[in-house]
């Protein structure tokens, strides 16, 4: 199948919120019980299924490849077919790796698409396609592959004014990416869409404040703060407030995220 290939630019469009505050009730914890939530510990080398509501672990196994570098990672989950996707581009520039999280040997029966970008700093999973956020293209952009082949499909790129650096995830048309905003300053997370635009960052305003991984399911955002080693979770189904925050399980000096439905 021939490839095509679309680069959009848009704008920045203000009106963004605050994530802030504390909520919870019955229709929140539905939502969690169906989440599924993974990280990585990248001093054991490891990828880690955690417990949505409180951090506790479920699961762990090695990644597969030679390792986790500890820098620029990225984790995905396809919520239909339950593929976790990762890519380290320290390591293994040269591939995305496929992996069965629920397998009993997801490490000897991963298997591999190449990395058309050795650049990637984070991945995703729309429900169709894997998506990989690309700092140099030149401006930063969203990649579209074929979660099979690793083709591409599309690039979005977003103004020069939003500096996206490390984490990204999606679901549907809903985007999240972690940046820097100089205006600020401070480590921010922007909402986009999928026509090249970004609303005003999303902040926290917390001393320290460092994203690195993001995951999104459900209408909850997972974000892991590696300034303060904590797990944030954002429901933006109730305006961006946060709901919880535990500690990152395991020795870690990155945190990609990834988040998906049962």
């Amino acid at each position: 199948m021939k490839a095509w290939f679309v680069t959009i630019l848009g704008a920045v469009v203000c009106g963004g919120m605050i994530l802030g505050g504390c909520k919870s009730n019955d229709e929140e914890k539905d939502r969690l019980k169906s989440t599924r939530l993974f990280t990585m510990d990248s001093v054991a080398g490891e990828i880690v299924e955690l417990n949505p509501r409180n951090g506790g672990e479920l699961n762990r196994f090695l990644a597969p490849g030679p390792g986790i570098s500890g820098l620029d990672c990225g984790l995905g989950y396809d919520s239909v077919t339950g593929i976790l996707f990762f890519h380290d581009s320290i390591i293994d520039p040269t591939v995305i790796w496929r992996i069965d999280p629920d397998d009993p040997d997801p490490t000897g029966t991963a298997t591999t698409i190449p990395s058309l970008d050795t650049d990637y700093v984070g991945l995703s999973h729309d429900g169709t396609f894997l998506m990989a956020l690309r700092p140099n293209v030149p401006n930063e952009g969203i990649v579209w592959m074929n979660p099979d082949t690793g083709t591409y499909i599309k690039t979005v790129v977003y103004p020069s004014t939003v500096d996206l650096e490390d984490a990204l995830a999606g679901e549907g048309s809903v985007l999240f990416a972690a940046g820097y905003d100089p205006s600020v300053p401070e480590n921010v997370i922007y909402q986009l869409d999928l026509l090249g635009n970004a609303s005003c960052p999303l902040t926290t305003g917390i001393p320290g404040f460092n994203p690195r991984g993001l995951g999104y399911a459900n209408g909850f955002l997972f974000i892991a703060d590696m300034g303060n080693s904590q797990i944030l979770v954002a429901d933006m189904v109730a305006g961006g407030n946060i709901i919880n925050a535990f500690p990152i399980q395991g020795a870690t000096s990155t945190c990609g995220l990834a988040a998906g439905t049962k």
